[in-house]
């Protein structure tokens, strides 16, 4: 497959990939749909070529295939090949099943789901603990509809030499560890095979590879079908990276975005949050550190001004309305948003106050904060910072409403928290913008003025 980014027209629109339909429902079965849809477009010597790669035997140099999908052959057609010439092709994004521990009572669904647990909270480390129970859920119940019913592997390839069965090739797909239980249960259930009968594995990447050496049309469409799904790498440009479809645009981001920060910064290392934003640390006496977020339409470089109680301390105590009003003067700055959040001792954010919430603009916000600077300390008991809340309330900056739910919050807490009143400035380029550029070298050099010259101000307010 050609790496050149032009030749990936389906990552600009991904409809333009002619396996690409209008949504993800029931996506294994689409691979492997679109898996035999490129095998069976194959001439016999290049499917003789590409099975041969994946699966390890000698095929007949003259034969023929039949295909199926989603439908089992009959028994007697099955049992027609000789069980050493029945394969099952097992493959994934890594090529493996999960460990099946030894023991498991496969009938104790307690213990089946907190196994299948263990095995989502390793695949996917980040995973909130909403969308952890509702993989744990999904997996359930696949697992028990395999012990439940009958046994039907996603394809079927069948090869006869001269009308005398030659090969069987049986399918399964998952999008991420097989399943050795349903790996299992289609050896014997739906093959007819023993039980000392083992798969075939193999991984999206082997197979786009296989399949890139045909040099076809539909090979190709299937190298970016994979890429367009995320199972296949591509590294691009920030440039590039702008110009993909939006709908999976969020797929490619990361690895350049990192570059692109750390071109900026190449002093600073990059780091990812839970989130993957991209961020670096920083030591401005009122910023500790640079995000690039990834929204839906550009980048936006979001920096809390006064994020912990010093740094907001050195803020108000230093910058004035005109400094603010020059960082909202340059290009791509967006204007400044405020936010109050506790900040326990142990560096825990709590109970934040966003910018919706507050009553009056900006400036009003700012200039409360200049005249009652002595509130940002440490509260122990923290209920008694709820006072702020309401001195807020009386100069009308935040509903009554939102000091009783913070009463009530603060109340039942008893570690020591501090007031942070952080201001948060975005630099945003939208992916329009971005696109523009012939390069991520002209993109970055235009960013680092827009930053170099947002920084500036910021190391001109605390020297005054």
């Amino acid at each position: 497959m050609d790496s050149n980014f032009k030749s990936y027209k389906g990552l600009v629109d991904r409809h333009l990939n002619i396996f690409c339909g209008y949504g993800n429902d029931h996506l294994e079965n689409n691979i492997t749909k679109a898996f035999v849809n490129v095998l069976n477009s194959l001439s016999y010597p290049d499917l003789k070529n590409v099975l041969e790669k994946l699966i390890g035997v000698d095929l007949p140099n003259e034969a023929h295939a039949d295909f199926y999908l989603q439908t089992q052959p009959p028994r007697d057609v099955i049992e027609s090949f000789r069980e050493d010439k029945r394969i099952l092709f097992a493959f994934s994004p890594t090529g493996k099943s999960y460990p099946a521990p030894k023991g498991l009572d496969c009938n104790d669904r307690e213990k089946v789901k907190e196994f299948l647990r263990e095995v989502v909270c390793k695949e996917n480390p980040g995973l909130g603990n909403d969308d952890i129970k509702a993989e744990v859920e999904k997996r359930c119940e696949d697992f028990f509809s395999i012990h439940d019913h009958e046994s039907i592997p996603d394809g079927w390839i069948l090869i006869y030499e001269e009308d005398v069965p030659a090969l069987l090739i049986a399918m399964e797909d998952k999008l991420y560890d097989l399943n050795p239980y349903q790996l299992k249960n289609h050896l014997i259930n739906g093959m007819f095979c023993s039980e000392a009968h083992a798969p075939v594995y193999s991984t999206f990447e082997a197979i786009a590879a296989a399949l890139d050496s045909t040099n076809t049309y539909l090979a190709a469409q299937f190298h970016e079908y994979l890429t367009i799904l995320g199972y296949l790498k591509l590294e691009l440009s920030l440039v590039e990276a702008a110009q993909i479809d939006k709908e999976i645009r969020w797929r490619f981001l990361t690895a350049p975005t990192q570059r692109i920060l750390g071109r900026l910064f190449p002093e600073n290392e990059v780091d990812l949050r839970h989130n993957k934003t991209p961020r670096i640390r920083v030591d401005y006496p009122v910023l500790k550190e640079i995000n690039l977020e990834m929204k839906d339409e550009g980048l936006r470089f979001s920096m809390a001004l006064g994020s912990k109680k010093d740094p907001a301390i050195n803020f108000f105590n230093s910058f004035s309305i005109e400094d603010l009003n020059a960082l909202s003067r340059i290009k791509h700055v967006e204007k400044p948003c405020q936010t109050l959040h506790g900040l326990f001792l142990r560096g825990r954010n709590t109970a934040y106050l966003q910018y919706e919430e507050f009553k009056g603009s900006y400036e009003d916000y700012f200039l409360y904060w200049k005249r009652h600077i002595d509130d940002i300390h440490v509260y122990n008991p923290p209920r008694d910072c709820v006072a702020s809340y309401e001195k807020m309330e009386k100069e009308g900056l935040i509903e009554k409403a939102t000091v009783e739910r913070l009463m009530d919050y603060y109340g039942a807490k008893k570690l020591p928290v501090s007031l942070v009143p952080e201001t948060v400035f975005n630099i945003f380029w939208s992916y329009e913008d971005i696109s523009k550029y012939e390069s991520d070298y002209e993109l970055a050099h235009s960013m680092k003025a827009t930053l170099d010259g947002f920084l500036s101000i910021i190391s001109n307010a605390m020297h005054k």
